[in-house]
């Protein structure tokens, strides 16, 4: 596959098969669109709303020029450090649960890149906007230390995965879809590996 998804996450997952598989290192270092919606005044141990809640602070009276002004200041080169707990399945157990899933080294902040944020709306405290970013980028990161800049903590509400390389969610199957239709059909779906170059 191209890239996995955080486990509350939806969006593009990218399949490779045969000879297409040579190219997953291409695709896994390739940049990546995420529409993104969260909410200000709360901060968690996983960064989204599955976490436990760490802080709450009113955010109702967030201007939209600090929240702007967030944006700028997380946008080109950053050092993100990744959150320290995810929601991941537990094999053998229904849903998911919150675990440590980084610590020691691999808490260390990585140099990634956020190129620009778009289709910004912004209704405290709730608000939403689009990111094109290098790979590596956690959204549940990005979103939690533009909240800690505007001194009040971010969640996220929801993300999805919108683009990555040269593919579009708006190419993509469902997941159910995919798994219901008839080979042959599935077969005639499947892109060339240069769709991928």
């Amino acid at each position: 596959h191209g890239g996995t998804l955080d486990a509350a996450a939806t969006g593009l997952f990218v399949l490779l098969l045969g000879d297409a598989t040579h190219f997953s290192n291409d695709l896994m270092g390739s940049d990546r669109v995420y529409e993104v919606k969260g909410i200000l005044g709360r901060e968690t141990d996983t960064g989204d709303r599955a976490g436990n809640v760490l802080a709450e602070r009113p955010a109702e009276s967030l201007a939209r020029e600090s929240f702007d002004a967030a944006l700028k200041e997380w946008r080109g080169d950053i050092y993100q450090a990744p959150p320290e707990f995810s929601a991941v399945k537990i094999p053998g157990k229904s849903g998911y649960e919150v675990v440590r899933t980084a610590e020691g080294e691999a808490l260390r902040e990585k140099l990634v890149h956020v190129y620009r944020y778009s289709n910004v709306e912004f209704a405290p405290p709730a608000f939403s906007f689009s990111a094109s970013v290098t790979k590596n980028v956690s959204m549940r990161a990005l979103v939690r230390d533009i909240g800690r800049h505007l001194g009040c903590g971010a969640v996220i509400e929801d993300c999805r995965r919108l683009k990555c390389a040269n593919f579009r969610i708006e190419d993509a199957l469902p997941f159910m879809k995919l798994m219901e239709m008839h080979p042959a059909d599935l077969a005639a779906r499947v892109m060339p590996v240069r769709a991928g170059l």
